[in-house]
């Protein structure tokens, strides 16, 4: 297996199964990543809409393009630009909402990693 199609399977897995717990279990992984639940049913409803099925689509999508070696090239720039934003959005966060948690310490360092691994592979 290549490189390209490693990048590809390791976002494919964690996309696809952050997305999915999203989609069965909302309190529970926003309570995990944030330190709250989500506050109403139209809010747990959005929480596996956006979170749930966005991620699992783009976990869908990278292991169809690591799986096929169909759309490689544009899989891992949509690895870059998913990272690079989420990564923006998150400093934003940071910067305008003060205090953090570890786990967004930490998915702002996994997204860095993986802009870096992604752009490189480009």
């Amino acid at each position: 297996m290549d490189y390209h199609s490693i990048l590809l399977w390791l976002n494919a897995v964690v996309f696809g199964v952050y997305g999915i717990a999203f989609i069965f279990w909302p309190n529970a992984m926003a309570k995990g990543t944030t330190g709250a639940a989500p506050g109403n049913d139209a809010s747990r409803t959005d929480a596996r809409s956006t979170y749930g099925g966005c991620m699992t689509a783009l976990g869908i999508w990278f292991g169809w393009a690591a799986a096929t070696q169909t759309a490689v090239t544009a899989a891992l720039v949509l690895v870059f630009l998913v990272m690079v934003c989420m990564a923006a959005g998150r400093v934003w966060g940071m910067v305008n909402d003060g205090n953090s948690n570890s786990y967004i310490k930490l998915a702002l360092g996994a997204e860095i990693l993986m802009a870096a691994l992604s752009g490189a592979a480009l």
